[in-house]
């Protein structure tokens, strides 16, 4: 998997802003799980996230 536990992503949209800022909490079939600042839980696969920028983190 490319995003360890612990490390932030945002969600990747293609001509739009990010919709979410999170860190990844884990994994489930292949997806992974994500937490945002407002302790919401969303799962999506690899290919739908990139890195957070440090100071969204």
């Amino acid at each position: 998997m490319k995003y360890a536990k612990g490390e932030w992503v945002q969600s990747a949209r293609v001509g739009n802003a990010p919709k979410f800022v999170g860190q990844v909490i884990g994994h489930s079939q292949g997806q992974y799980i994500i937490r945002d600042a407002d302790r919401v839980r969303w799962l999506r696969f690899e290919e739908e996230l990139s890195p957070a920028p440090k100071k969204a983190a």
